[in-house]
């Protein structure tokens, strides 16, 4: 039995054999048969051959590829690609093609502190020096318009000046507010989380917060109890009602007299 690589060379076996009037018997025919499908496999793993339908391989089955893969629907249909690709791990960025231009690469951060040409999304992945979940800074977003940036339980804050470190703004202020009584409107000299003061009366004052506050909070109150700056009278300053909106400031003499003064201030503590 004869094993044939190329199909031509099997045609032209089968057509001489046809024109040989002694090759007619049913046996030669099945040998001819058994030749032929002996031969299917080396034929394909050896000759040149365009195929018209997919092919399908079993599982667990390999297809091997000597000469490389082309592609006719690419950029570049003659090229021959005969290098694997392993995946994006193992692409040397040295060897990528038009990194001589001016934005190479506008997808992926430089380390030539080049600027960026777009927006960096990250979604709520977390950024830290080993690349893993909880730890470092991620970006949660709540709403369509609101997104808080994060710090991980066991991520601090360090000022490299001085290495001070912040693990918590819990004692920060939440809102301030330092303001003369005095004149009419009220003049505030500084303010922070803080939309509007009203006057209800002598002595009495509704400070409104330009973002709610959340929970209990602490309140410190003072005022100087004078008309004046240079003067100093003893009073009673207070924050009354607590609202996460609002409170009121109130502040009353010896007499219990509400009075307007000088310098009052108000300093809220609370985490919101």
């Amino acid at each position: 039995m004869t094993i044939f690589t190329d199909p031509a060379i099997l045609k032209n076996e089968i057509s001489t054999k046809l024109v040989d009037g002694d090759f007619l018997t049913e046996v030669d025919f099945l040998l001819q048969a058994l030749n032929i499908v002996d031969s299917v496999l080396p034929i394909v793993q050896h000759a040149s051959i365009e195929f018209k339908e997919n092919i399908y391989l079993s599982e667990n089955i390999n297809l091997r590829l000597d000469l490389g893969l082309k592609f006719p629907n690419s950029s570049t249909p003659d090229f021959v690609q005969t290098i694997p690709f392993l995946g994006s791990e193992d692409v040397d960025h040295s060897k990528l093609t038009n990194l001589d231009s001016p934005n190479a690469h506008d997808t992926l951060l430089s380390n030539s502190g080049d600027f960026m040409t777009g927006n960096l999304g990250l979604g709520d992945n977390w950024i830290n020096a080993k690349g893993v979940n909880n730890y470092g800074i991620s970006f949660k977003r709540y709403t369509s318009n609101q997104e808080n940036l994060l710090f991980a339980s066991n991520t601090n804050l360090v000022f490299d000046s001085d290495k001070s470190k912040l693990d918590s703004v819990a004692g920060s202020a939440n809102a301030w507010i330092s303001f003369d009584s005095t004149t009419d409107p009220v003049t505030v000299n500084t303010s922070f989380n803080i939309d509007s003061i009203e006057k209800t009366s002598d002595g009495k004052f509704k400070i409104i917060f330009d973002q709610n506050l959340e929970g209990d909070y602490i309140a410190i109150a003072k005022s100087n109890g004078h008309a004046t700056d240079i003067e100093v009278t003893m009073v009673n300053a207070t924050c009354c009602v607590r609202k996460p909106d609002h409170c009121t400031f109130v502040v009353q003499d010896k007499s219990n007299q509400y009075i307007n003064t000088k310098q009052n201030d108000l300093v809220i503590l609370s985490i919101r």
